[in-house]
């Protein structure tokens, strides 16, 4: 796809890069537009993508795999290769197709977040030539604007998140456990044309204290807490969405806090437009939160969403971020009212011209959701 080879092709200009290698499976999909199966799952397979200023990309990928990558990729069939994991070192391989596109003496820019030490010192001993820098950095620039087939995407599986969501919380009551609740979650996922759940959170009780708890045995008790934070994905991109429900009639306790989740999670989106300083964004959300006697229980916001569960910007106490339009965020503040109850409400945002939208649902959330006690 030319788009994203253009998108390669400016950050390697910003970053002074002749050549850009890409490694990681999130960025391999990135740039080839296929998730190569056991790219994560046997880490040894390794799939290299070099690109330079006047080549398309090379990509190198075990024997096994050759035929989806050619045949499912944007890529040039011609311009994939493929090794034997048996009987050829990866590394050395795709070192030898930098050399050929011309990129002996130059600059390269490299994941060094997900190279190996020894396969980089195999770089080294095969190319000494080539010097290889940093390019995770790159990357975030590159992935952070969102182009417009991502968005549709991402949107997809935002809206359909909180109807998961909401089928547990209606289809369980008192009685019942968390795994009953992750049940109904994995069948309506695959309904709204979700392809996997992967990180469940779903935690009643005392257990709502602890973040990404996965579900369990443990029975749903009138009074509980219950934190459901849905993360699945679609063609490889993720969606990100939390509610919170309580099993019966709320406390006072518990609707003041939901109520103060909820007015901070409405002054942060009604911040976020172009131009916008995120770091301000949570200094507002934090001042706010002190304020009302429920200081901030962790030290971010938001964060931004895609291929990867957690992309920049973050909306955190430490890092300046300036929005952007088509940008996608997660807003999730929490709060933890330790050692009975976990509060938490995350929705999906996209920075659009002159502001933002929900991408995640349409229901109001200004109550604490309900789950039968009998």
């Amino acid at each position: 796809m030319q788009e994203i080879f253009d998108k390669q092709r400016d950050v390697m200009k910003e970053y002074g890069f002749d050549g850009l290698v890409t490694m990681s499976p999130e960025n391999t999909q990135y740039v080839i537009g296929v998730n190569v199966p056991t790219q994560s799952t046997v880490r040894s397979r390794l799939v290299v993508s070099t690109i330079t200023h006047h080549e398309d990309p090379v990509t190198v990928c075990v024997n096994i795999e050759e035929e989806l990558v050619k045949t499912e990729s944007w890529l040039d069939p011609d311009r994939v290769f493929s090794y034997n994991e048996f009987t050829v070192d990866p590394i050395v391989f795709a070192a030898e197709k930098m050399i050929e596109m011309g990129l002996k003496g130059g600059k390269v820019g490299i994941e060094f977040d997900y190279l190996s030490a020894k396969d980089y010192l195999k770089l080294k001993e095969v190319v000494p030539e080539i010097e290889f820098v940093d390019a995770s950095r790159a990357f975030e620039d590159m992935r952070k604007i969102k182009m417009d087939w991502e968005i549709e995407v991402i949107r997809s599986l935002a809206s359909g998140a909180e109807k998961v969501i909401f089928s547990a919380f209606d289809g369980v009551k008192a009685g019942m456990t968390e795994n009953d609740m992750f049940a109904i979650c994995n069948k309506v996922f695959s309904e709204i044309g979700g392809d996997k759940l992967t990180i469940m959170t779903i935690a009643s009780g005392e257990k709502s204290t602890m973040l990404n708890s996965p579900p369990s045995d443990r029975i749903l008790q009138k009074g509980d807490v219950v934190r459901l934070d849905l993360i699945g994905t679609k063609q490889g991109y993720l969606c990100d969405v939390c509610r919170t429900a309580v099993v019966g009639v709320p406390t006072e306790r518990q609707s003041r806090i939901w109520e103060l989740l909820v007015d901070s999670h409405d002054r942060i989106i009604a911040q976020i437009k172009p131009g916008v300083n995120t770091h301000d964004i949570f200094d507002d959300f934090d001042v706010n939160m002190q304020k009302a006697g429920f200081p901030a229980s962790i030290d971010f916001v938001g964060h931004g969403l895609g291929l990867g569960l957690h992309e920049e910007p973050y909306i955190n106490r430490f890092t300046h971020n300036i929005l952007q339009e088509k940008m996608v965020l997660c807003v999730e503040p929490i709060y933890i009212d330790a050692p009975i109850a976990g509060y938490q409400l995350e929705n999906e945002i996209l920075v659009t011209k002159d502001g933002c939208e929900i991408l995640s649902g349409s229901r109001p959330y200004d109550k604490l959701a309900f789950i039968r006690d009998e």
